[in-house]
């Protein structure tokens, strides 16, 4: 909490990472910095990404991402109060928001989540949703502060799902989900705090896949399974750090079959099968490529291709 405040005072496989000037010239990705893996397993990803950007001017705790189809990458740059937007070619290509409470101003942007012409933004420290064009004209605001029904209290992920423009939105300190349709109206509510199976402590990031919704409970250490009308079906992990286990985890991703956990305390990304078995573990705690420090978000694109928010090492880790 403290450092938050801080911060909103002054968001068989090959690996790119996205980070720091000396590797960046005009927000161009440079390619001579590979790295290959002597020895690739199959279905494991190689550790050893090849790549860093920040854009030109650096990335101040960069907290989640999302993906469109075109392969363009969309960063909650939270502390320099932000969205920065990456082509599939790594060429920087808008930047928009600044710090403020009114429409098209940000204050601490954590979640983002992409649809096909628009770009939702949750930010935290506003307790809003706001719904962005893709040349990064604000259209609307979701919510404001508070406990009502469609209203937040410092929410953190989100995820929309294109085929029924339905966008969930984790809200965190209210310690529940809430679901909204593309212009904002409420659909469905559920949990609250508490410690049964169907009860959250600090929800933080959401994913929605083949009829399922994946929530990552932050304060459990667990992530929990839903159906579509917020059902409660299962849930896995825990609190350790042991395969299979997390420490505070904040970012979820899904695609195909896999599910992508920020096992944010732990330092590492977990990905999973859908019905919770490990399959893989990338990263330890560090400031080389290829570790991590505190990653809070995570995405994957058409490809495979793996994003991570590497969030206190200021920089977006790529494993392709």
């Amino acid at each position: 909490m403290e450092e938050e405040k801080r911060l909103t005072r002054r968001k068989f496989l090959k690996g790119t990472l996205l980070s720091g000037a000396s590797l960046i010239l005009g927000g161009l990705f440079n390619y001579d910095n590979t790295v290959l893996a002597s020895t690739v397993k199959k279905g494991k990803l190689n550790s050893k990404p090849r790549q860093v950007i920040t854009g030109n001017s650096g990335m101040s705790y960069p907290f989640d991402l999302d993906v469109d189809n075109q392969g363009k990458i969309y960063i909650s740059d939270t502390a320099n109060y932000e969205i920065k937007v990456f082509n599939n070619q790594g060429r920087k290509e808008i930047a928009f928001g600044r710090f403020g409470i009114e429409k098209g101003e940000l204050n601490y942007p954590k979640g983002i989540a992409v649809g096909d012409n628009e770009i939702f933004v949750v930010e935290a420290n506003n307790s809003r949703v706001q719904r962005f064009n893709k040349s990064g004209k604000a259209k609307a605001v979701i919510g404001g502060l508070g406990p009502q029904d469609g209203a937040f209290y410092y929410p953190q992920g989100a995820d929309f799902e294109v085929g029924t423009g339905y966008l969930y939105v984790a809200d965190t300190r209210n310690h529940r989900i809430q679901v909204f349709n593309r212009k904002g109206k409420l659909i469905n509510i559920f949990g609250k705090l508490g410690d049964k199976k169907e009860e959250f402590k600090l929800p933080s990031d959401i994913t929605v896949i083949k009829d399922r919704i994946y929530i990552a409970d932050r304060g459990h250490h667990l992530i929990k399974v839903f159906n579509k009308d917020g059902k409660y079906l299962s849930e896995f992990g825990g609190n350790g750090s042991q395969l299979g286990q997390f420490s505070y985890p904040e970012g979820i991703a899904a695609k195909g079959n896999k599910v992508y956990v920020a096992d944010t305390r732990n330092h590492r990304i977990q990905i999973l099968s859908l019905e919770g078995k490990v399959i893989d573990s990338l990263g330890s705690k560090g400031q080389v490529p290829g570790k991590f420090n505190e990653p809070k978000g995570v995405a994957v694109d058409n490809s495979g291709k793996l994003y991570v928010a590497d969030t206190k090492n200021n920089r977006i880790q790529v494993f392709s």
